[in-house]
């Protein structure tokens, strides 16, 4: 049985913050697992990020325990991949959906183990992809030796990518989960209170 597993396209945000507004457990759980799981991704993967999508087998034995804190192996080769565990599109285009999941799973729990997962996942992208006059889309996620900058940056990585980077290691309440909400392109709006 093969998954492929978009983990930043699922609308992570949404279910942690709906189920804080409703106060249901049920619904934080489930967008702190599919968070937890982009950060195993991110560590996963010899360079540190993580590709734009991943194919998961069940001979990853990690996976099926969603043990997602602990990545299957930091001995990655060319011919020794961690089992079960490949990049389909091995690119990284410098999205903001991970680093957003983590940054509104810090603000909601207050766990500060998340702004060291955002940091380890800053300084990953931050070694790939840096140029002389910005960040660079990069390949081969999976092996750092074939890794090449792509030549383009996304107007993502500077209007939502990096304020997410910003916003996790500011104070908590600057730009606060409780006065404010963040549409799809990161910008923040005053949430309105009844009268």
């Amino acid at each position: 049985m093969r998954v492929l597993v978009y983990l930043h396209e699922v609308n992570q945000t949404d279910i942690r913050t709906g189920g804080r507004l409703i106060e249901n457990a049920t619904y934080v759980d489930i967008g702190r697992k599919l968070t937890d799981g982009c950060i195993w991704a991110y560590n996963s993967f010899p360079s540190g990020i993580m590709p734009e999508d991943l194919r998961v087998t069940d001979a990853c034995p990690t996976f099926k325990k969603c043990d997602w804190k602990t990545p299957t192996s930091t001995d990655w080769n060319k011919y020794d991949p961690v089992p079960g565990v490949k990049a389909g599109n091995s690119d990284y285009l410098l999205r903001p959906e991970a680093i957003e999941s983590v940054f509104v799973l810090y603000r909601i729990t207050g766990n500060e183990e998340y702004r060291e997962d955002a940091w380890r996942m800053f300084n990953a992208i931050m070694n790939s992809t840096s140029t002389e006059y910005g960040n660079s889309a990069v390949t081969h996620v999976d092996f750092p030796n074939e890794m090449q900058k792509r030549n383009s940056m996304e107007s993502f990585w500077l209007a939502e990518t990096l304020k997410y980077f910003y916003l996790i290691f500011s104070p908590p309440d600057f730009i606060s989960l409780d006065e404010y909400v963040f549409n799809t392109e990161a910008h923040p709006f005053r949430l309105t209170r009844p009268a």
